[in-house]
């Protein structure tokens, strides 16, 4: 790369005193004369040097108790059992990272075998899960967490749930009632004790419980709820309260047409002229919360011998609490799940009145019903959910969503507004599906027809489904359904509900989908198509591909980087962190300075750019769309939005704030890191943290340190094709990351590779915890087994009659 020349001016000014950046320093130790003898100290002093002896030899007897404690959940994975409950017999082979692979010879067996090993490696998160979903994580972990049991009962998960049960096929049916007998199988010969160290630790903080039975509908409202984690509305909560301070263009300044990032975690498909194989790669990584165990599981599914009426050969990724394969393939086909860009919910204000409310121009009865939540350690909770044609109100449980309806802009002639509207949710993931029949169906597909018909029917609003056929073909599709909206409706804003001709129309949109590979890739971003467009001699494989899903590039930094090099300096000392920018290749590994220095630049140039003029809660994340804003202002160096509204006889333009932000990067590192340029690593800041399972440190107290597994550095950031994404509003450490990252070879199956953030167990200290951190930390893969079950220990399952 070329080396740029830094301007630096005033290079002998003095040098701010790293004492004044910094917190004081500690006194220095007192010598060692004059010293009392501990027989004279006081009472009160010798007490608490015997009471802290004690508490060591007492943790120390403790230690042994304290292993046989976390152990006794650790499930046997070898040897034979007899659950009850089988039709013949099924196989669980664990290869070395400890990953299910399940054998048998009908499919009853099969999910059977699968529900038995989902709940020895799993079953606190699975249960945490259908908590979650039937809005009755209070009766686990208290007050905490009642607001997110109000809206999942408002959105009505299980409910829906239930209701789309009877719909299904029969063999589903009869799969997902297989999955919840081998649940409830090992359910039966384990306490909460041996489930789980979690319950052992909830119980000695109070908590007294016994998990109930597993049932088809847990599954199912699992998977609804993970349809429904994007209901598109925190847009139009942001402009709803950006119209409080600012003009209509001043939201829309804010809010680009089109906010491209040029890297993106998700799915793509690498064509075949380009690969090795001459076949199709799939790419995927499945992006969440970091946390331990991750919410994705690896598990392979194999009817022996696969006939027609028992089809399955299937391997890949699901969540805790779902049979069959959410992503992966089957030797002939891949598929992946990547978030979509569709919006497929919408914010409706409503006018009340008592029981009623203002459906244009008449009024309507409000849909009620009563909903009880038991609350671990206090009283239960009844709340009416209320409802208008158009959604729940969602204002009634979500103060978020309520400042929709006290601060959006309404037209002239609406009625009063009072204390606020009403906010009803409008979302097509609040409606019974046949997502269940389409799981299973993609597990059996034979090509690329099969994946589409059953994407049709893989209602997960908020994700698009990417796949590819051992044929050759590969496609997109965004799983719906979607809306259609009235004419001149974006669903960018709230729609007040007393005006006709605003409302969606009583038909489903159809479903977007595209087949076309821009040079040779289908999905990713303009970054995974440069690379990938760059193939290796000999084409790519899927262990080449693995590196292109972990690459760090900043996608900002391009377009920043010859702006700061351009600002004048006052001093040497500023301009060292100026100088780390000369021959930067906009790489973000975790040991870069380069990137420790820019990326709080970055930080600060979005404060002092916007914190002047956005309330606290509408601060910059750092995310595409404030990227998009910043490439649009820094070719206007006199915009509004640079001049800082708290200095009235100054206006700032860009380059008066890039060289504070500058200037304040550099204070902010000696501040945080060291005054030595050299001595600063991007992982200092950019940390990831790794805690076990819903519990926080207000759960267990002092038990918290049993399951808090701490923090470590990562590479990449935001918009990266790494996908490490930090919320600058609250710091550099990771909030979402691809937690399994997976490349499916087409050619040659066994040639996949797989990978996710911490391991296949959820028992906090077993082998498999975290296992796979260390590699997927270094953007590797491990080898992903199909043709051949790999040597391992074997749990079989027998009738036992």
């Amino acid at each position: 790369m070329v080396r740029h020349n830094v301007p630096v001016t005033d290079v002998s000014a003095s040098t701010p005193d790293p004492a004044a950046l910094s917190s004081s320093a500690p006194a220095p130790d007192p010598d060692d004369e004059g010293r009392t003898p501990f027989r004279e100290w006081p009472a009160a002093g010798r007490w608490v040097v015997y009471v802290a002896v004690g508490l060591v030899l007492a943790l120390a007897a403790g230690t042994v108790a304290t292993a046989a404690m976390v152990r006794r959940s650790f499930p046997d994975t070898d040897g034979t059992v007899t659950p009850g409950g089988l039709q013949s017999a099924a196989d669980v082979r664990r290869d070395r990272l400890g990953v299910p692979h399940v054998e048998a010879s009908a499919p009853h067996d099969l999910f059977f075998a699968q529900g038995y090993a989902q709940a020895q490696d799993r079953f606190f998160a699975m249960d945490v899960a259908r908590h979650r979903a039937a809005g009755r994580l209070a009766e686990l972990l208290g007050p905490a967490a009642v607001s997110s049991d109000l809206v999942a009962r408002t959105l009505g998960w299980h409910r829906l749930a239930d209701a789309e049960l009877a719909d299904l096929e029969p063999a589903t049916q009869e799969n997902l009632r297989a999955f919840s007998e081998g649940v409830n199988a090992y359910l039966r010969s384990n306490g909460p004790s041996t489930l789980a160290l979690e319950y052992t630790l909830l119980e000695l903080a109070g908590l007294n419980y016994k998990p109930e039975r597993w049932s088809p509908v847990d599954s199912l409202a699992i998977l609804k709820a993970e349809g429904s984690w994007r209901p598109d509305v925190t847009g139009e909560v942001d402009r709803a309260r950006l119209g409080l301070d600012r003009s209509p263009s001043q939201v829309d300044e804010l809010y680009p047409a089109s906010a491209p990032a040029e890297g993106t975690a998700d799915a793509f498909v690498v064509g075949g002229a380009l690969t090795a194989s001459g076949k199709p790669l799939l790419a995927d990584a499945l992006v969440g919360s970091p946390s331990l165990p991750s919410r994705w599981m690896q598990v392979s599914l194999r009817c022996n011998p696969v006939t027609t009426s028992c089809p399955y050969d299937v391997t890949g990724a699901t969540l805790p609490g779902v049979p069959g394969v959410l992503a992966g393939h089957n030797g002939t086909t891949a598929w992946g799940l990547a978030r979509s860009a569709a919006d497929v919910a919408d914010l409706f204000l409503a006018e009340l009145d008592g029981k009623r409310y203002l459906h244009g121009r008449r009024w309507e009865p409000l849909a009620l019903r009563d909903e009880t939540i038991r609350i671990q350690g206090e009283p239960s909770r009844t709340f009416t959910v209320r409802a208008t044609a158009d959604g729940p109100l969602l204002s009634d449980v979500s103060g978020e969503v309520s400042s929709v309806g006290a601060n959006a802009v309404v037209p002239t002639g609406s009625p009063e507004r009072g204390n606020g509207y009403a906010v009803a949710l409008a979302s097509t993931a609040l409606a019974p599906s046949r997502a269940a029949d389409a799981l299973f169906a993609l597990g059996r597909s034979t090509g690329a027809t099969d994946v589409r018909d059953a994407a049709s029917r893989l209602a997960l609003p908020g994700f698009d489904l990417v796949y590819a056929d051992a044929n050759g073909e590969a496609g997109k599709v965004t799983l719906g359904p979607l809306p259609t909206r009235s004419p001149g409706r974006t669903g960018r804003d709230a729609t007040p509900g007393w005006r006709n001709g605003g409302h969606w129309l009583n038909r489903i949109a159809a479903l977007p989908a595209t087949t076309d590979l821009v040079d040779g890739v289908l999905g990713g971003g303009a970054r995974v198509r440069a690379m990938v467009g760059d193939a290796p001699a000999g084409g790519w494989t899927a262990a080449a591909l693995s590196a292109v899903q972990a690459d760090t590039r900043n996608p900002i930094a391009p377009v920043l980087v010859p702006y700061l090099l351009t600002i004048p300096q006052l001093s040497r000392y500023y301009a060292d962190g100026q100088r780390l920018l000369t021959d930067w290749d906009f790489r973000q590994p975790a040991g870069s300075a380069a990137a420790a220095y820019f990326n709080v630049v970055w930080s600060n140039l979005l404060r002092l750019t916007f914190g002047d003029d956005l309330r606290a809660s509408l601060q910059p994340d750092g995310g595409p769309r404030w990227q998009a804003v910043v490439r649009q202002l820094l070719r206007q160096p006199n915009s509004p939005w640079w001049d800082d509204a708290h200095t009235e006889d100054v206006v700032e333009d860009r380059d008066t704030i890039l060289a504070q932000a500058m200037r304040d990067a550099r204070d902010e590192l000696t501040r945080t890191l060291a005054r030595d340029p050299k001595s600063w690593h991007w992982g200092d800041l950019h940390r990831m943290s790794l805690r076990d399972g819903p519990l926080r440190p207000r759960d267990l107290g002092l038990l918290w340190k049993l399951v808090d597994r701490g923090s470590s550095g990562v590479g990449g950031g935001t918009g990266s094709v790494a996908g490490t994404t930090m919320d600058l509003a609250e710091g550099y450490e990771v909030v979402r990351a691809p937690l399994l990252r997976l490349v499916v070879d087409l050619g040659d199956p066994d040639a996949s590779r797989w990978v996710v953030a911490g391991g296949t167990s959820g028992h906090a200290f077993a082998d498999h915890h975290r296992d796979q951190l260390a590699t997927w930390r270094r953007g590797d893969a491990y080898p992903w087994p199909f043709s051949k079950i790999p040597a391992g220990d074997v749990l079989r399952l027998r009738r036992g009659d």
